[in-house]
């Protein structure tokens, strides 16, 4: 538990304490195969790569949610 994903987070620090599960891993039995995946990844120097319940700060505005900005952004 605490307030920031890793030490040095500028973008998403919360201003209570909360649980990080950054790993996952999906097996595909059938198939054989295995995804796996680790967030926020250091690996990327200046993405944090966590922006949970940010809205506007993280650039996230009411208008991302209507039709006409996903009619928008389709491909």
């Amino acid at each position: 538990m605490r307030k920031q994903p890793f030490a040095g987070a500028k973008l998403s620090v919360y201003p209570d304490e909360r649980a990080y599960l950054p790993s996952i891993v999906m097996v595909d039995m059938q198939l054989q195969h295995a995804t796996k995946a680790a967030l926020p990844s250091h690996k990327f120097p200046g993405e944090e790569g966590w922006y949970f319940d940010l809205g506007e700060k993280s650039g996230t505005t009411e208008d991302y949610f209507t039709i006409a900005n996903l009619i928008e952004s389709g491909r």
